[in-house]
Parts: structure tokens; C-alpha cells; sequence
């Protein structure tokens, strides 16, 4: 499913209308009716009335709809009046000014009022009817601000997303709650929907926190859009269980291989004097990410555990010096490297990641390594290796010389900004971890818990991506040698797919372990380990 900025969604309305030929109003009634059918099937799922106080009869649910002047509010307009051709009685306010409507939310109001339902139009007069209704309401369904919304929300709009945040209602928000900007993460006054119905494609805002709690569950209505895609506008998609499921169905062949020389081999550099457990977690996650061959490479102190807690992997001799790396001759025939976990910060571990960034391998470079990176960054330029960053926030507002208030409003901007100036991998981690490729498409991740905000989480991450990248590494190097086709041509975007999987299996094992009965609080990243 793509994800579009609010750019690209007015470019999308606009090629649907004026080159495919569908009326605006056409495309409204069509969102209106999806809506309808969602809304109803939420009512019929949540309302519970108080059974001691129904007496004889039956209950109905109150409904109030709250419309703007714009497109939103048009939508809202539409669906208030199937709501009442359906016998759902609504209580619809109009927010601004009738005289204000124009075009397709004119044309709602219209037909709103030709089919003979009551439409309250706010004035001064009635501001405080319309906060008791709003308190009274079981539901309310929010279509006051939509996609067009940028910065601060002014009367009366503040005070009534006020009033319906304070009410017991439960709240629908169409296309994004009121007061969202689609583009960035920033909340100053939102509304906190429990639902939100949006319009053909998610917005980028709805996977930026902290704006993202406003959303509650997001589901996505086809209104028939049509979105033509750019080749110079590379494109946002949600990485979900459909998407994983067709991943996996069209490189099911690639398992097939019986020796554990064309699964690939991955060598885990990291560990320090007092960080031995990360690349031990990282070794363990790859190995059973579908790695053949694991090497490791940490001190002396790490390698008396992991050889108890990974007797599959091989060690590579290291030079240390007080506890911390200082040399790792590399195997040649290594497919993927991953290193930083763990590594700690002594200079004489920075020659490591120079002399990596200098190298053909493949790397992944995590943990210190990326701190250590920022001060050579420019070696990313021209690397013949592919190259995959996992930074969190804040290493990532050091690699690109941001705040990392600027981070997580600009997540998608950011994360685009280095992998295609430096033609590399980054999964920026994260709520809705970003996975954005060399030609800047980006796979946004779905899965995943609180559970994961915890050390060791990353470690075992940068591990099952590194087991992924030796087995695709090695094939293609093998077929490429052979001068063979690969049932599924291997190319920057294929790899991409390759790591948002993996991203989607490390959040998708958290959700399987909560959905267990295992507390966000006592789970640990190796119980991860069990179920990839």
C-alpha cells in the first residue's frame, strides 16, 4: 500500500479528475459510501448501551458530525446523509459559514439539504447547544479540517476539538483527525480520534509520532483515486503481512539451496570490555535469519560466551588493545559484514570502520560504528559494497548534522535525504522503522511493540538483517559468476524489500510474544530470537 505526502494526494485527486475523467463530487459520494459501511460496522461493534437504564424499546446510538467548510467537510456532509437514508439519526453541524463552501463541499451541502435533513449551521447563538451535544454524543465523527491544514488551528475550530477531546464520545475522524498536518509530526491541537477513515492512501503524518497516537486504528477507503506513479518521485509503501507474504512467495526458490556455502557468510565484528553480549545477540539472530556461515570477531572476554551461547559461529582473531578492538583481518569470502555492535567508542577501534568504508565488502554498520562514522562520512561516496546504516534518532540526527527535533518531525525527508545523496541502505528506527533505498523508495514498517524500546533490541536487528544479506549476496554473486539468470533479478530495490522484511519479522516476533501474554515490560530482545 503507498503511503503519500499531501502533495502527492492533491496530485493524485487532480489526475484522477482531470485526465481519467471522474467528477470530484463522483469521487466524494464513492469515499462517502466506504465510510458509511466502516462507520456502521464500528457502531454495530462498539455501542454498548446501559441496559439498566433502556427500559421497554430500543436504544440508539447519538451521533453527531462536525463539518468544515473545505473538501473534508464535504465528505462528512455526504456521509451524514447516507447516515440518516440508513435510519442512523445524526445531530450535523455546519462549522463555518454556508457562503464559504465552494465546489464538491457546495455540492454536498446541496444535497444535504435537498433531501430534507436538519443541518445546524454554528453562530454564536448556539456555541453552547453544540458543546452539550458534543458532551452527550456516544459518537462523533470529526470532518472539520482535512489535508489542507498547516500550523496553529484557530477559532472555532480550537474550541471544539477542545470540547470533543474532553467528551465520552468515541471519535471517527475522516481522511486525518482535525488539526493534523498530513506531512509532519508535530501536535498542537488535534483531535484524538479512536478511528480515523482515510481517503484511498495513508498520509505520512499518521506514521510520525507523536501525531500518530491521534489517529487510534487506521483504516484505509477506496474512493477509486488514482495515484500515477513518477520515476522522479521515488514512492512511500507500508510493509504489512500481505506485503511480506508476497515477498516471501517470490523468493520461496532461494531457500532451496541445500549448501550452506550459497546461504552466504556473515562476520560479526563488535564487543568491548564491558559490552561483550551485543554481538553475541547479533550472531544468534543471524544465524537463524538464514546466514550458512557466521564468523565473529570480539574480544577475548566475549568470544569464552558466545562460544557457549553460539557453538555455530567460527571466531576470526582480532587485535586488542585494553579491552577494545583495535584490527580485524577480514575473511575475503565474507558477503555481508556487520559491524559497531558493542564496539564502544576508544579511538583505537576507529580504524575498523576506515578500513571498511574503504573495502569492496558489504557492510552494516550499527551501534558505535555509526558514531564513529559521522566523522568520516564522505567514505560513503562511490562505495562499490552495499552499504546499510541502522541508525536510531538521535545517531541520526548526528550523521546528517540535524536536531533530532527535526529527526522525528522529517523522518521520511531525512532518511530519503542520506540514502540517496550517498546511494546506501538506512533503516532509521523507530516507531514505523523507515527502510529508504539508494533510488529513495522507502518501505514503512508495521509491526513491532513498546517491547522493542529496550538495549538488544537493535543488536538482534542488525543480525537478521545480516542473515538475510549473505544468503541474497552470495546468490547473486554465485549467478552472476555463472552467468545465469536469477528467477528475480537482484536490484537495489529487491534488496531493499529483502532488509524491510526483515525489519517486519524482528517487530512482527514482539507482537507474536505480547499477543502470548507476555508483558511490553518483562519481554527481552533475545526472546525475539525464538520466534523468527
Amino acid at each position: 500500500m503507498k503511503i503519500l505526502n499531501r502533495e502527492e494526494m492533491q496530485q493524485a485527486d487532480r489526475h484522477t479528475i482531470e485526465h481519467v475523467g471522474i467528477p470530484g463530487y463522483a469521487l466524494m459520494e464513492c469515499a462517502a459510501q466506504a465510510m458509511l459501511e466502516e462507520t456502521e460496522k464500528y457502531i454495530a461493534d462498539t455501542f454498548r448501551p446501559e441496559r439498566e437504564k433502556a427500559g421497554p424499546g430500543i436504544i440508539k446510538p447519538s451521533v453527531t458530525v462536525l463539518c468544515g467548510s473545505g473538501n473534508n467537510g464535504g465528505d462528512g456532509l455526504v456521509l451524514a446523509r447516507r447516515l440518516e437514508v440508513r435510519g442512523i439519526k445524526t445531530s450535523s453541524w455546519l462549522c463555518r459559514p454556508s457562503g464559504n463552501l465552494k465546489d464538491e463541499a457546495l455540492k454536498a451541502y446541496a444535497a444535504f439539504i435537498r433531501a430534507g435533513f436538519v443541518l445546524n449551521e454554528l453562530n454564536q447563538d448556539n456555541a453552547q447547544e453544540l458543546n452539550n451535544i458534543i458532551e452527550g454524543s456516544d459518537y462523533i465523527i470529526d470532518a472539520l479540517l482535512g489535508t489542507g491544514t498547516r500550523g496553529a488551528v484557530s477559532d472555532p475550530f480550537r474550541h471544539i476539538i477542545e470540547a470533543v477531546n474532553r467528551s465520552r464520545a468515541r471519535v471517527i475522524s475522516l481522511d486525518i483527525p482535525s488539526g493534523s498536518d498530513p506531512d509532519i509530526a508535530d501536535i498542537i491541537c488535534t483531535i484524538r480520534a479512536d478511528i480515523t477513515l482515510t481517503v484511498q492512501f495513508p498520509k505520512t503524518g499518521a506514521y510520525l509520532h507523536p501525531g500518530a497516537q491521534n489517529y487510534g486504528k487506521l483504516i484505509t477507503v477506496d474512493a477509486g483515486i488514482i495515484h500515477q506513479e513518477n520515476e522522479h518521485s521515488p514512492l512511500r509503501y507500508l510493509w504489512d503481512e500481505k506485503m511480506h507474504k508476497e515477498h516471501s512467495e517470490a523468493f520461496s526458490h532461494s531457500l532451496a539451496d541445500e549448501k550452506k556455502e550459497k546461504n552466504g557468510r556473515a562476520l560479526i565484528i563488535g564487543g568491548s570490555r564491558n559490552m561483550t553480549g551485543a554481538p553475541i545477540m547479533t550472531a544468534m539472530a543471524c544465524a537463524r535469519s538464514g546466514a550458512g556461515l557466521i564468523s565473529v570477531a570480539t574480544t577475548e572476554r566475549g568470544r569464552a560466551s558466545a562460544q557457549i551461547l553460539i557453538p555455530e559461529a567460527m571466531y576470526t582473531e582480532c587485535e586488542e588493545a585494553d579491552g577494545f578492538i583495535r584490527h580485524v583481518l577480514t575473511p575475503e569470502d565474507s558477503d555481508i559484514i556487520a559491524v559497531g555492535m558493542g564496539l564502544g567508542r576508544k579511538e583505537v577501534s576507529e580504524n575498523i570502520i576506515s578500513e571498511l568504508l574503504d573495502s569492496e565488502n558489504n557492510i552494516l554498520i550499527d551501534g558505535d560504528g555509526l558514531w564513529f562514522l559521522k566523522d568520516m562520512i564522505q567514505k560513503l561516496e562511490g562505495r562499490k559494497g552495499i552499504t546499510i546504516l541502522t541508525p536510531h534518532p538521535g545517531e541520526m540526527a548526528t550523521l546528517c548534522s540535524q536536531t533530532q527535533e527535526y529527526i522525528r518531525n522529517r523522518r521520511f525527508e531525512a532518511a530519503r535525504e542520506l540514502s540517496t545523496r550517498y546511494g546506501i541502505y538506512v533503516v532509521l528506527k523507530g516507531p514505523y522503522t523507515i527502510t529508504s533505498c539508494p533510488d529513495g523508495t522507502q518501505y514503512v514498517n508495521s509491526s513491532g511493540n513498546q517491547g522493542l524500546a529496550k538495549g538488544g533490541s537493535g543488536d538482534i536487528l542488525s543480525g537478521m538483517i545480516a542473515g538475510r544479506m549473505a544468503g541474497i549476496m552470495k546468490k547473486k554473486a554465485i549467478y552472476k559468476e555463472e552467468r545465469r539468470e536469477y528467477h528475480v533479478e537482484i536490484s537495489e530495490s529487491v534488496i531493499g524489500r529483502h532488509i524491510a522484511d526483515a525489519v517486519y519479522l524482528h517487530g512482527r516476533a514482539a507482537d507474536i510474544i505480547t499477543g502470548r501474554g507476555r508483558s511490553i515490560t518483562g519481554m527481552l530482545p533475545t526472546d525475539i530470537l525464538a520466534e523468527i
